[in-house]
């Protein structure tokens, strides 16, 4: 029965999104961050639903003459790149069967954000698409929190797919985190504030209850970032005071032992394991400059580009277990840059906008999507540095959100501009008709 009303609700995607593709957007970012098919146990849980959902919006799009297909911008633009360089290192793979596995999913992720830059096309639909990110994610908060605090601190695994490991779901919450926060502050109904805030709340718990030493690290950086931009500084200090005896007040034994390897890398086997497989991955990067070795191909040839073990734990060669390690390994120099760009683009566009709203009333409304979106990128950055997760969704589908409303600020900006110019136009020819009555 439960597999049924699970498939019936995930089915209601499908044709919402050919009708109205916004919507199966929507659709779509709830299906791949909530993963409502991971409460089912039968047939609804295999089948790939948000796919789905993807093909149906870009049928959508096609057949809807009032949705644009393509948006051309550096987002998209950058997108292209990245799928390019990923295809081109599939192609001289050295297993490009293993290659391939993942090549239709991460140009899945690829051409769905691409396609949001073009859906979001107005301030309503900006806003939607933030909370259907928290929203989404905000549940998985709120019942990993209350399941993980009877356990008594510590939960097995995330909700499915890319974040089903503890680690992957500890990232996505600390960036969900910043968007909750400013869709909170933004609330003007205090009751619909505190349910933001609240949920925000249970994301930093379920972190805890993860042991994710990248995910507290995560969860500090955002939290400074935030606390650090409010005005008044003394309630910065007190908020550090109040969060530090929260943590020591609700975090277990076992927690505190995990976190306090942060200190100790020479010791931790997890460490050690990771440190090498970053110049692992270095040296493949440095043997495959242009191409890279290929996705999901770092396993089998680990060990002939591996520097000597130093210590008697033997690392396991499996991934990077860094982003961007994982990216220069995978697909080469070209990549790697590409990538970086993608994370700096938001981080100096979101500055020098915020710096241009405080001065133009027009896109004011810009100031808090700025900071969530860049705050959140900032946890990402932070995160994948421990994470072989180069090619996260959620990445993605922030940085098409963050250039459409860049591309909607520009517009507004541009109109107000002409405005302004037509005002002045007419006021002097006013002026000067008055001087030739005279």
């Amino acid at each position: 029965m439960r597999d049924l009303i699970v498939a019936a609700i995930c089915s209601l995607g499908i044709p919402l999104a050919l009708v109205r593709p916004f919507l199966g957007l929507l659709f779509f970012c709830w299906l791949a961050y909530m993963r409502l098919q991971d409460l089912s146990w039968g047939f609804a849980k295999d089948i790939q639903w948000s796919k789905y959902v993807a093909i149906a919006m870009i049928i959508g799009v096609l057949i809807n003459k009032k949705e644009k297909f393509f948006r051309f911008s550096f987002a998209t633009v950058i997108l292209f790149l990245l799928w390019l360089f990923l295809t081109v290192s599939v192609i001289f793979s050295v297993n490009m069967e293993a290659s391939l596995d993942k090549y239709s999913e991460y140009s899945k992720i690829f051409f769905v954000a691409a396609l949001t830059v073009a859906l979001i096309n107005t301030q309503d639909r900006l806003k939607l698409t933030m909370i259907a990110f928290a929203s989404a994610l905000g549940f998985h908060g709120v019942k990993s929190g209350l399941i993980g605090g009877l356990r008594g601190g510590k939960i097995h695994h995330g909700p499915g797919g890319t974040i089903e490991d503890n680690n992957d779901f500890a990232m996505s919450l600390v960036m969900t985190i910043p968007i909750l926060y400013y869709l909170g502050k933004m609330e003007k109904r205090l009751w619909l504030r505190l349910i933001y805030w609240g949920v925000c709340f249970f994301c930093m718990l379920t972190i805890l209850w993860t042991h994710s030493r990248g995910g507290l690290l995560g969860t500090c950086t955002v939290l400074f970032l935030i606390s650090w931009s409010w005005r008044n500084k003394i309630l910065t200090v007190l908020f550090w005071v109040f969060a530090i005896i929260v943590f020591f007040a609700v975090a277990p034994q076992s927690l505190l032992e995990r976190y306090s390897t942060l200190k100790e890398t020479e010791k931790d086997g997890s460490a050690i394991s990771r440190l090498h497989s970053w110049k692992t991955a270095f040296y493949i990067g440095l043997g495959n400059p242009l191409t890279g070795a290929g996705p999901k191909t770092m396993v089998e040839i680990y060990w002939e580009y591996a520097p000597p073990v130093e210590t008697s734990i033997r690392p396991e060669a499996h991934v990077a277990h860094n982003a961007y390690m994982q990216i220069l390994a995978d697909s080469g120099f070209l990549s790697f840059g590409s990538f970086l760009s993608v994370l700096f683009f938001i981080q100096w566009n979101a500055f020098f906008l915020r710096r241009k709203a405080f001065k133009r009333k027009e896109i004011e409304w810009c100031i808090p999507y700025a900071y969530m979106m860049q705050y959140s990128v900032c946890g990402y950055m932070i995160c994948v540095i421990f994470l072989s997760q180069e090619y996260f969704e959620y990445l993605y589908q922030i940085l098409a959100a963050f250039q459409a409303m860049l591309i909607l600020a520009n517009a507004q900006l541009k109109k107000r501009d002409k405005e302004i110019e037509a005002e002045f136009q007419a006021k002097r020819e006013a002026l000067k008709n008055r001087k030739n009555s005279v």
